[in-house]
């Protein structure tokens, strides 16, 4: 189980530093990228699921249109059947910054470590609860 772990947080990694290059080529990194973080959300190992949560809004962030559809559903998952209670809020507010094209411009995931982004995405997602 930990050679799975470790090689998914290799995938992470690499698929994280891979999207360069042509539109079709850029096309099966983002694909593979998915699959990845799709594989990294059902991982034991509660670091890689969390660490996944962030790189899939990273992900958003550099490709807003790109259609993160299979990625949403794992994560709306996870929201609900996670073992870890911290997994779950962020898969929640990494569900709403995914679904919420206003968020997407407010946070940029690529500044700040995990714990820092989730915190000020857990702001805006309160702001924008206080306005509906």
């Amino acid at each position: 189980m930990k050679k799975l772990n470790i090689a998914l947080a290799f995938l992470i990694i690499f698929t994280a530093t891979a999207f360069a290059g042509n539109s079709n080529d850029l096309d099966n990194k983002l694909q593979m990228a998915t699959n990845g973080y799709i594989k990294a959300l059902k991982s034991e190992n509660p670091g890689i699921r969390n660490s996944a949560l962030h790189q899939i809004t990273v992900l958003k962030a550099k490709y807003p249109n790109y259609d993160l559809k299979r990625v949403e559903n794992q994560v709306k998952k996870v929201c609900k059947n996670d073992s870890e209670l911290l997994i779950r809020i962020n898969a929640n507010i990494t569900y709403r910054y995914l679904t919420n094209l206003d968020m997407t411009g407010k946070i940029n995931p690529e500044t700040n470590d995990p714990k820092t982004f989730f915190k000020d995405l857990y702001g805006q997602v309160s702001n924008i609860e206080k306005i509906y």
